[in-house]
């Protein structure tokens, strides 16, 4: 469950995260990475190995965003929606 300060969620379906993994882990072989050692970004987060994969771990954009630039990569975003905030 996304926390209720963050203003963005991400919410992927599982194929949408096996694509997510694959795109980032093939870039991260191709800079010369350990695909499973996030460490090494040294991104100023933790990504545990199988984040991508653990629908307990949840990510920001503002990580994502790091992540991609760190990758030298892009984010695009094909869908959108917009909802009231819940208030707890």
């Amino acid at each position: 469950m996304p926390d209720k300060n963050e203003i963005i969620s991400i919410d992927l379906s599982s194929e949408g995260k096996l694509r997510l993994y694959s795109h980032v882990t093939a870039q991260m072989e191709r800079l010369g990475y350990n695909p499973m050692d996030y460490g090494s970004l040294h991104l100023g987060f933790e990504l545990p190995a199988g984040w991508m994969v653990d629908i307990k771990c949840e990510v920001t954009l503002a990580q994502l965003t790091v992540l991609a630039v760190k990758l030298k990569m892009q984010i695009t975003i094909s869908d959108l929606n917009i909802f009231e905030r819940k208030e707890s």
